[in-house]
């Protein structure tokens, strides 16, 4: 027996101690990144100050920013951090003129100015919203995967993926919605695989429900999260015990999403004309930041644009947090390797038809949220569809865990995505200030 496979002891010691590397890494970000530094932070910002001083955000407002057509419900979560726990009144969102830009947008904003302290104490306050959702996501995605398997190394080593993600990490150390969008995407995958795997007491139709309401709650987040749906019709499919079952469970899953999200459409409609008020949000983006939508034919984007993106994107990538292009291929390759050995059978699953399947159309739900917003702009970023990356640690954990690798192998590229997330800390972070 592989001397790192013993005891439950060995296993909980194992996934604290990528808890702990989670929570370090992202609370260096969360204290030592400078304010308005992350990409687009003041923007998600002054949804939030916008929030706390009684008033609803508006696109095309004027000084609305880049991130006023975002749904609402990370930035009210914020605002009721902000207002009901810190009691911090709103605050002008000023940063000090840019010093530079990138991508057409300000950046590297002076930091030697009066209200930087006072600014940096405000969105450290803030991103530690984040820092939470970020370890609530890494305990979700161990949850989710321990309900499709036996093995009870697998769900560590999922959860070690989930850190060992630069991208993830920096990600969970500023104010940005694609953390709860994460979040709630381990949820309803948890979901998803409980209601598969016929282990728990919930009624089938109770967590149909449930799965609902995180989309729901997924929508009033980042309207592309509406796109891991299909993924509760796959699990429906494979773990109704009947067709009466299936179209129930369906039915109370579409109603309960309506219920949560749907007066948000609703208000759409009624501002702005369209319930995704994409007009407005063109609109508004040409009228703000032109250069976004200066991008090749469609037929590039989709073949070339898009995948170069995500590709250039998935590990690092952000404005500051970012690799050099050449660890991208030994990572890229291992996270392929892994992933393969889903071609074996050996290893038992639960439900193993289902599991792939609801596990696979939760990635490609996410792929396509990615190919919809970089069709037609610049913003081809993995981190869209960062909401299936608990999926993909799936895939990737259930991968190594087929082709029978000691233990100690199969968090080799955790540990390795760990080993680049600390050089760009220190690098892009730390060293955000030269001496």
């Amino acid at each position: 027996m592989d001397q790192f496979a013993g005891g439950r002891s060995r296993r909980g010691t194992t996934f604290a101690a990528v808890l702990a590397v989670g929570a370090f890494f992202s609370v260096i970000v969360a204290v030592a990144q400078p304010p308005w530094e992350a990409p687009d932070e003041p923007d998600h910002v002054q949804n939030v100050e916008t929030l706390v001083g009684g008033r609803w955000y508006h696109i095309g407002d004027p000084g609305s920013g880049f991130e006023s057509h975002q749904a609402p419900l990370y930035y009210l979560l914020l605002a009721g951090w902000q207002h009901y726990v810190l009691r911090i009144a709103e605050r002008p969102i000023l940063p000090a003129s840019p010093r530079g830009s990138v991508f057409g947008l300000p950046r590297l904003y002076r930091h030697d100015v009066v209200q930087d302290g006072a600014d940096q104490r405000l969105v450290t306050l803030l991103r530690l919203v984040s820092v939470m959702l970020g370890l609530l996501t890494v305990l979700l995605t161990r949850m989710m995967i321990g309900q499709v398997t036996s093995d009870q190394w697998t769900p560590v080593v999922g959860a070690a993926f989930v850190v060992g993600v630069p991208r993830f990490v920096s990600l969970s150390g500023v104010v940005n919605n694609d953390n709860l969008a994460i979040t709630l995407g381990a949820a309803f995958l948890l979901g998803c695989t409980t209601l598969l795997a016929g282990r728990s007491r919930i009624p089938r139709l109770a967590l149909a429900v449930g799965c609902g309401v995180l989309v729901g709650l997924l929508t009033l987040t980042k309207v592309t999260g509406a796109l891991l749906a299909p993924a509760a019709i796959a699990a429906f499919w494979f773990g109704a015990a009947g067709g009466w079952e299936l179209a129930a469970c369906v039915v109370a899953f579409f109603l309960a999403a309506l219920a949560i999200s749907g007066w948000w459409f609703v208000t759409n409609t009624m501002q702005y004309g369209d319930p995704l008020a994409a007009a407005a949000t063109v609109r508004h983006l040409r009228a703000v930041w032109p250069l976004v939508f200066q991008v090749g034919s469609p037929a590039h984007q989709v073949l070339v644009g898009v995948p170069a993106g995500v590709f250039n994107s998935f590990w690092c990538g952000s404005d500051l947090l970012w690799l050099p292009l050449y660890p991208y291929e030994p990572l890229w390759i291992a996270l392929g390797v892994g992933i393969a050995g889903l071609i074996r059978y050996r290893v038992p699953l639960v439900r193993p038809a289902g599991t792939l399947t609801v596990l696979g159309v939760a990635v490609l739900g996410s792929a396509m949220a990615i190919w919809a917003v970089g069709i037609g702009t610049t913003t081809a970023s993995a981190r869209v569809g960062f909401f299936g990356l608990p999926a993909l640690a799936a895939l990737y954990a259930l991968g190594v865990e087929r082709w029978r690798l000691p233990v100690a192998l199969r968090f080799a590229l955790p540990i390795i995505g760990m080993a680049f997330g600390w050089i760009t800390i220190v690098e892009h972070v730390l060293g955000f200030f030269p001496s």
